[in-house]
Protein backbone atom coordinates (compact mmCIF):
# COMPACT_ATOMS: atom_id res chain seq x y z
CA UNK A 1 0.00 0.00 0.00
CA UNK A 2 2.57 2.50 0.88
CA UNK A 3 3.93 1.92 -3.07
CA UNK A 4 0.47 3.13 -4.02
CA UNK A 5 0.26 6.28 -2.26
CA UNK A 6 3.63 8.01 -3.28
CA UNK A 7 2.95 6.76 -6.85
CA UNK A 8 1.36 10.38 -8.14
CA UNK A 9 -0.02 10.68 -11.67
CA UNK A 10 0.21 13.67 -13.69
CA UNK A 11 -2.95 14.92 -13.30
CA UNK A 12 -2.52 15.75 -9.52
CA UNK A 13 -0.42 18.25 -9.76
CA UNK A 14 -2.38 20.06 -12.69
CA UNK A 15 -4.42 21.94 -10.62
CA UNK A 16 -2.18 23.39 -8.28
CA UNK A 17 0.70 25.03 -10.14
CA UNK A 18 0.44 28.14 -11.55
CA UNK A 19 3.59 29.30 -13.70
CA UNK A 20 5.70 31.27 -11.71
CA UNK A 21 8.50 29.19 -12.84
CA UNK A 22 7.76 30.49 -16.29
CA UNK A 23 7.10 33.71 -16.05
CA UNK A 24 10.03 34.25 -13.49
CA UNK A 25 12.36 32.43 -16.25
CA UNK A 26 10.94 35.05 -18.83
CA UNK A 27 11.52 38.56 -17.22
CA UNK A 28 14.67 37.31 -16.24
CA UNK A 29 15.99 36.46 -19.85
CA UNK A 30 14.68 39.90 -20.66
CA UNK A 31 16.30 41.74 -18.07
CA UNK A 32 19.51 39.92 -19.48
CA UNK A 33 18.62 40.75 -23.23
CA UNK A 34 18.28 44.67 -22.32
CA UNK A 35 21.92 44.11 -20.30
CA UNK A 36 23.09 42.23 -23.43
CA UNK A 37 21.95 45.03 -26.03
CA UNK A 38 22.90 48.48 -23.75
CA UNK A 39 26.83 46.54 -23.51
CA UNK A 40 26.89 46.01 -27.53
CA UNK A 41 25.72 49.36 -28.25
CA UNK A 42 27.92 50.84 -25.65
CA UNK A 43 31.31 49.02 -27.47
CA UNK A 44 29.95 49.48 -30.99
CA UNK A 45 29.76 53.47 -29.57
CA UNK A 46 33.46 53.29 -28.41
CA UNK A 47 34.81 51.47 -31.27
CA UNK A 48 33.28 54.14 -33.68
CA UNK A 49 34.57 57.04 -31.72
CA UNK A 50 38.13 55.40 -31.76
CA UNK A 51 37.61 55.14 -35.33
CA UNK A 52 37.03 58.74 -35.75
CA UNK A 53 40.19 59.31 -33.30
CA UNK A 54 42.05 57.44 -35.07
CA UNK A 55 41.26 59.46 -38.32
CA UNK A 56 41.61 62.11 -36.87
CA UNK A 57 45.01 61.07 -36.01
CA UNK A 58 46.16 60.33 -39.11
CA UNK A 59 44.78 63.86 -40.95
CA UNK A 60 46.84 65.42 -38.58
CA UNK A 61 50.31 63.39 -38.84
CA UNK A 62 50.09 63.79 -42.26
CA UNK A 63 49.13 67.88 -42.34
CA UNK A 64 52.22 68.06 -39.80
CA UNK A 65 54.50 66.31 -42.64
CA UNK A 66 53.74 68.46 -44.77
CA UNK A 67 54.65 71.72 -42.52
CA UNK A 68 57.89 69.84 -42.02
CA UNK A 69 58.36 69.70 -45.84
CA UNK A 70 58.28 72.74 -45.84
CA UNK A 71 60.01 74.22 -43.28
CA UNK A 72 62.74 71.86 -44.81
CA UNK A 73 62.21 73.55 -48.15
CA UNK A 74 62.96 76.86 -46.69
CA UNK A 75 66.39 75.67 -44.60
CA UNK A 76 67.69 74.68 -47.85
CA UNK A 77 67.38 77.98 -50.28
CA UNK A 78 70.77 79.92 -50.16
CA UNK A 79 68.77 83.27 -49.37
CA UNK A 80 64.95 84.13 -49.59
CA UNK A 81 62.38 83.06 -51.27
CA UNK A 82 60.62 85.68 -54.14
CA UNK A 83 57.38 86.85 -53.54
CA UNK A 84 55.06 86.29 -56.99
CA UNK A 85 51.33 86.55 -56.79
CA UNK A 86 50.62 83.47 -58.70
CA UNK A 87 51.74 79.89 -58.61
CA UNK A 88 54.93 80.20 -57.04
CA UNK A 89 57.79 77.94 -58.74
CA UNK A 90 60.05 75.55 -56.49
CA UNK A 91 63.07 75.61 -59.20
CA UNK A 92 63.03 79.67 -59.05
CA UNK A 93 62.71 79.82 -55.07
CA UNK A 94 59.49 81.70 -55.30
CA UNK A 95 56.67 81.77 -52.64
CA UNK A 96 53.23 83.23 -52.24
CA UNK A 97 52.73 86.82 -51.22
CA UNK A 98 50.98 87.51 -48.22
CA UNK A 99 47.29 88.24 -47.86
CA UNK A 100 46.82 86.86 -51.78
CA UNK A 101 42.52 86.95 -52.59
CA UNK A 102 44.03 83.18 -53.97
CA UNK A 103 44.98 81.53 -51.09
CA UNK A 104 43.49 84.01 -47.93
CA UNK A 105 41.24 81.96 -45.20
CA UNK A 106 41.29 78.13 -46.64
CA UNK A 107 38.31 75.99 -46.03
CA UNK A 108 38.78 72.53 -44.09
CA UNK A 109 36.55 70.78 -46.51
CA UNK A 110 37.94 69.32 -49.47
CA UNK A 111 36.37 71.62 -51.86
CA UNK A 112 37.42 73.72 -55.25
CA UNK A 113 40.52 75.14 -53.79
CA UNK A 114 42.71 72.52 -52.00
CA UNK A 115 41.94 70.43 -55.24
CA UNK A 116 42.98 72.92 -57.38
CA UNK A 117 45.88 71.20 -59.34
CA UNK A 118 47.46 74.41 -61.15
CA UNK A 119 48.55 75.58 -57.80
CA UNK A 120 51.61 74.39 -56.91
CA UNK A 121 51.53 72.84 -53.35
CA UNK A 122 54.44 71.35 -52.45
CA UNK A 123 58.27 72.23 -52.69
CA UNK A 124 61.15 69.68 -52.68
CA UNK A 125 59.17 66.85 -54.15
CA UNK A 126 56.21 64.25 -52.73
CA UNK A 127 55.42 64.84 -49.55
CA UNK A 128 53.61 60.75 -49.29
CA UNK A 129 56.34 57.84 -48.98
CA UNK A 130 54.66 54.51 -50.17
CA UNK A 131 56.47 52.70 -47.54
CA UNK A 132 55.71 54.70 -44.56
CA UNK A 133 52.44 55.34 -45.27
CA UNK A 134 49.93 56.51 -42.01
CA UNK A 135 46.97 56.32 -43.89
CA UNK A 136 45.76 59.69 -45.92
CA UNK A 137 43.27 59.40 -48.50
CA UNK A 138 44.69 62.30 -50.55
CA UNK A 139 47.86 63.19 -50.42
CA UNK A 140 48.88 66.59 -48.31
CA UNK A 141 49.51 69.92 -50.01
CA UNK A 142 50.83 73.13 -48.50
CA UNK A 143 51.64 76.52 -49.65
CA UNK A 144 54.09 78.75 -48.20
CA UNK A 145 53.56 82.61 -47.87
CA UNK A 146 56.45 85.85 -47.76
CA UNK A 147 55.51 88.11 -44.56
CA UNK A 148 58.12 90.11 -45.11
CA UNK A 149 61.64 90.94 -43.40
CA UNK A 150 62.48 91.20 -39.46
CA UNK A 151 64.97 93.48 -37.92
CA UNK A 152 67.45 92.57 -35.77
CA UNK A 153 66.01 94.27 -32.97
CA UNK A 154 62.83 92.52 -32.85
CA UNK A 155 62.05 90.66 -29.35
CA UNK A 156 61.82 86.95 -29.40
CA UNK A 157 63.91 86.23 -32.10
CA UNK A 158 66.96 83.78 -31.02
CA UNK A 159 70.52 84.58 -30.64
CA UNK A 160 71.67 82.85 -34.47
CA UNK A 161 68.94 85.00 -36.18
CA UNK A 162 70.04 88.25 -33.94
CA UNK A 163 73.66 87.96 -34.70
CA UNK A 164 73.19 87.67 -38.57
CA UNK A 165 71.04 90.69 -38.40
CA UNK A 166 68.02 90.00 -40.82
CA UNK A 167 65.78 87.17 -41.24
CA UNK A 168 62.48 86.58 -43.75
CA UNK A 169 59.24 85.55 -42.09
CA UNK A 170 57.28 82.87 -43.61
CA UNK A 171 53.74 81.16 -43.24
CA UNK A 172 53.43 77.55 -44.08
CA UNK A 173 49.29 76.72 -44.50
CA UNK A 174 49.18 72.59 -44.48
CA UNK A 175 46.03 70.74 -45.64
CA UNK A 176 45.65 66.96 -45.16
CA UNK A 177 42.82 64.30 -44.81
CA UNK A 178 42.34 61.71 -42.94
CA UNK A 179 41.83 58.00 -43.66
CA UNK A 180 38.41 59.41 -45.64
CA UNK A 181 37.39 62.67 -46.46
CA UNK A 182 34.90 63.08 -43.07
CA UNK A 183 38.39 64.13 -41.32
CA UNK A 184 40.48 67.20 -42.80
CA UNK A 185 42.83 69.15 -40.76
CA UNK A 186 45.00 72.67 -41.46
CA UNK A 187 47.70 73.84 -39.84
CA UNK A 188 49.56 76.96 -39.69
CA UNK A 189 53.31 77.79 -38.84
CA UNK A 190 55.89 80.57 -39.04
CA UNK A 191 58.78 80.33 -40.44
CA UNK A 192 61.92 82.31 -39.28
CA UNK A 193 64.84 82.29 -42.50
CA UNK A 194 68.09 83.68 -41.08
CA UNK A 195 69.57 86.33 -44.33
CA UNK A 196 72.97 86.71 -44.22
Amino acid sequence: MFNMQSKLTKGQFAGKQSGAVLITTIVLMMIFTLLGVAAMRTNITDISIQGSMKNRGNAFQCAEAAIRAGEIWLGGLPGPAYEVTSNPQQASSQVWEVNNALIQNPELQLNGFWQNNNFTWSYGGFLINGAADVGCKTDPRYFIESLGAVAADSEGIDFETLAKGRSAMYRITAYSTGIDDNATVVLQTTYLQPIN
